[in-house]
């Protein structure tokens, strides 16, 4: 079967896809003005050096769509508020800092977009101290790069940050994640929006925005064709010894192989979307069942009154959830324990006497006042 031919996004798309992050026209050109996002004031002045908006470009065919896709719509609209493009240098290849350069080039030669390079500095990083293994490399990889796109963008009062995640990673971190046994959080799979420093509201929040999340990896390439601009290939992309990559493979090989293929991929991003929305219903139940029965919350600590294991209105799925989040946040985990172990743990709190703990993922949880109170707090710490 020949392979079907991919639509290129236009700027007209590209404009409904920034209104799934809450940008448009007026939004983006008020970060030049100093005014608002998400009714919060985010730029003061126009200080020099400062660059409200950001977009990560590994120099791939997605970040590099998404990098002139953003200065089109900018210059067609006469938006002045600053762009900058980060490029992440991981040392991990030969070629990768001249592929860095090449990118650079690119961005400030053809485009006129400012550009900085970062790179991950291997033998210096207190928690690496060397390459990491080959095993747990592209999770090292992924902390480092955004640790150092943190960095930058802190440094350069950067508000918004554009990654370039599309529909191919959407169904990729939902069926690896489904591989995991994940529960509705996981398989609900990557936000259109999150938070990458500070707190949501805060004046100097930085806010990561995926506006490219419906767009499939051949529209991302025949975008960049549009623009008659090449892309830089990562052969890691191609490796099959990782997991997720296997399965990007065969969602790709879905797509243009199969007859049915892209209803099938049309069926897992409605099943995706289904998950998302459960996602954000349960987060809301989880809020009102942590503020009947939450009696202190703070970063090395949380209470619960013990009635929360009884309470008719908490199903186990919704207390997993709580649990999930408590345990994550008090045992300073980049992401939530498994299912199995937090199910496990579920029943472990309900047969649990006064006085007995129990440890999972960094984060003790301890019955006390007669078993009428659970205290989370950090492993190694006392209580």
């Amino acid at each position: 079967m020949s392979q079907r031919e991919a639509l290129a996004v236009t700027s007209a798309a590209f404009a409904q896809y920034l209104s799934i992050v809450g940008l448009s026209e007026t939004t983006l050109s008020r970060f030049y003005e100093g005014n608002t996002y998400e009714g919060k004031r985010v730029w003061r002045a126009r200080r020099p050096h400062s660059f409200p908006l950001a977009v990560a470009l590994s120099g791939g065919a997605d970040s590099m769509a998404l990098m002139l896709l953003l200065r089109e719509f900018m210059c067609a609209h006469g938006i002045e508020t600053p762009l900058l493009a980060i490029t992440i240098d991981h040392q991990l290849r030969p070629e990768s800092a001249d592929e860095a350069r090449h990118v650079g080039a690119i961005c400030t030669e053809r485009w006129q977009v400012k550009h900085m390079i970062a790179q991950c500095e291997w033998d210096r990083h207190p928690e690496q101290q060397g390459s990491p293994r080959k095993s747990k490399l592209q999770e090292a990889a992924r902390a480092y790069r955004y640790e150092l796109l943190t960095d930058v963008c802190r440094e350069h009062g950067v508000r918004c940050l554009f990654v370039a995640h599309n529909l191919g990673d959407q169904l990729e971190t939902m069926l690896f994640r489904l591989g995991r046994a994940s529960g509705i959080n996981g398989i609900a799979g990557i936000a259109p929006s999150s938070v990458l420093h500070g707190k949501a509201g805060d004046l100097d929040a930085i806010h990561l925005l995926r506006p490219l999340m419906e767009v499939s990896k051949a529209s991302m390439k025949a975008t960049c064709k549009r623009f008659v601009q090449d892309w830089v290939e990562d052969p890691s992309n191609e490796s099959l010894v990782y997991d997720r990559i296997r399965i990007r493979k065969e969602l790709e090989r879905l797509e243009v192989e199969n007859e049915d293929g892209p209803e099938l991929i049309q069926m897992l991003s409605d099943f995706q979307l289904a998950a998302a929305r459960a996602k954000e219903e349960f987060t809301q139940a989880e809020q009102a069942l942590l503020h009947k029965h939450s009696k202190v919350e703070c970063p090395d600590l949380v209470v619960l009154s013990s009635t929360i294991l009884s309470d008719e209105s908490a199903f186990d799925e919704l207390l997993i959830r709580v649990l999930s989040e408590i345990v994550r946040s008090v045992g300073r985990k980049d992401t939530p324990p498994r299912l199995s172990s937090l199910q496990g743990l579920l029943h472990d709190l309900r047969r649990l006497g006064s006085g007995k703990k129990v440890t999972l993922s960094g984060c003790c949880v301890m019955k006390k006042e007669r078993g009428q109170e659970l205290h989370f707090y950090p492993e190694h710490h006392h209580c």
